[in-house]
């Protein structure tokens, strides 16, 4: 007769840097898309025009939908349903998106486009994004 021995892997908790990032970039995503010009004035721009809110809800739905990829499979990973490579995959995505991110307040800043307040805040965010993702690619 055999044993009925099934074994109950209870699942890791969610990396903590994986999961800070996967919020905050939703949580930044959705105030784009939902609150397009109350985004803007929180972050020092000017207030944007009905047309320039419709690329910052463009521009908040990839960052939310960057963010939920990166909670989904954070996950999944902490279950065993993802691997760490397709997790490092995800974080190594949104390290680009916020490098990209980074460089075009670069830009902005460079032809006067941003205010120093303004390129400090926007750009500093881009920065701490990128390095929270850093630390989420070493720690998973």
């Amino acid at each position: 007769m055999a044993s009925d021995s099934t074994t109950t892997t209870t699942p890791k908790p969610p990396s903590p840097s994986v999961t800070a990032l996967a919020v905050l970039k939703v949580a930044f995503g959705l105030g784009c898309l939902l609150a397009p010009r109350l985004t803007s004035t929180l972050l020092l721009l000017d207030p944007v025009s009905a047309q320039a809110a419709v690329v910052t809800r463009l521009y908040g739905g990839a960052v939310a939908s960057l963010g939920y990829l990166l909670w989904v499979v954070g996950r999944a990973h902490a279950r065993g349903e993802a691997s760490t490579r397709v997790l490092r995959h995800v974080v190594a995505v949104n390290i680009a998106a916020d490098a990209a991110d980074l460089m075009s307040c670069m830009a902005g800043y460079a032809t006067g486009a941003l205010r120093a307040p303004v390129f400090a805040l926007v750009g500093g965010g881009c920065a701490a994004l990128e390095i929270l993702g850093m630390v989420a690619y070493r720690t998973v």
